[in-house]
């Protein structure tokens, strides 16, 4: 069993990347469809240069619609079909609950995202291992990408399951600083951290956050004078 751990290490992120990716790649079920109004028009404006029509929601929601609109381009060009957001506004209300998206449209905005989500359980993984133990770990991203709600949420267009993501990667990566005083680990938590305030304003809950631990460890770490 010993000789075997050395592979089950290596071959568990994959396995996981494959639980965690594919329940939210299959069938997605992105109702309302406000982001894919809003993915598709900002990766037309940004292709264009045209830098005035990419902003579209105080959220901002632009770590989602770059993905989003990137996948939503490939699909129009290897398709050959006309955008359906090219027949409405960003901002269409109807859309919002009966938009008349092909499932397949829908299915390329959705897929970019259950890709990040996916790679960012696996980056769970790779933290919680060096902040705990192998089999902590691994019981706890198995739950993590099989939980219903998260689930469910990453299968919508929307923001919140990869704002959760970034987030809780971004405080991993803190708490594996404190405990290790590794500036990447810093900087990473910092570059996730930002990345979640391009997604949703509520990502400014990781700057109280982040006080409270460099406080925390300035206490229990003082510096020599």
């Amino acid at each position: 069993m010993k000789r075997l751990e050395p592979f089950l290490r290596r071959i568990f992120p994959v396995l996981l990347f494959a639980i965690a990716f594919l329940p939210r790649a299959i069938q997605p079920v992105s109702r309302p469809l406000v982001w894919y109004l809003r993915s598709a028009h900002f990766i037309e404006a940004v292709l264009a240069g045209d830098w005035a029509n990419t902003v579209y929601s105080e959220h901002p929601g632009v770590a989602l619609m770059w993905p989003a609109g990137i996948g939503l381009k490939v699909y129009w060009t290897l398709a050959g079909v006309t955008p359906a957001a090219h027949s409405v506004p960003p901002d269409f209300e109807p859309i919002h609950f009966f938009g008349p998206v092909p499932v397949a449209e829908i299915t390329a905005a959705v897929v970019p995202l259950a890709l990040l989500i996916a790679l960012g359980i696996v980056g769970v993984y790779c933290l919680l291992r060096r902040l705990f133990d192998e089999a902590t770990a691994a019981v706890a991203a198995l739950l993590l990408a099989l939980s219903p709600y998260y689930l469910a949420q990453s299968k919508i267009l929307h923001l919140d399951a990869l704002l959760a993501t970034l987030m809780l990667l971004s405080a991993l990566a803190l708490l594996l600083y404190r405990r290790e005083h590794r500036t990447r680990y810093l900087l990473l938590s910092g570059t996730l951290g930002g990345l979640a305030l391009l997604v949703k304003t509520p990502a400014l809950f990781l700057f109280p956050f982040t006080a409270l631990v460099l406080l925390v460890d300035a206490i229990r770490n003082p510096q020599p004078a």
